[in-house]
């Protein structure tokens, strides 16, 4: 749906017609293209979805960090009493 609000369809059919396409054969190449484009692109609903997708992945990345952070002071922290 969102390639058929950037594409003027009637301007197309018309341009179709015009270069020798009939007009049955012109809407089928409109519509063909249309429904081609309306699977493979991104709407501003896809982009923001990832978007959020994104965030929740970055905070998990953070807590992990963070995680694994806390594990390595808790490491050389042993090793030093050990060690010392």
């Amino acid at each position: 749906m969102g390639f058929f609000m950037a594409l003027d369809t009637y301007k197309a059919v018309k341009l179709l017609t015009e270069v020798g396409f009939d007009e049955t054969q012109a809407e089928a190449v409109v519509t063909t293209v249309g429904n081609a484009f309306d699977d493979t692109v991104a709407t501003k609903a896809d982009i923001a979805e990832l978007h959020a997708q994104i965030r929740e992945l970055e905070q998990h990345m953070t807590i992990k960090m963070g995680g694994f952070a806390v594990a390595i002071v808790g490491l050389i922290t042993t090793l030093d009493k050990l060690i010392g």
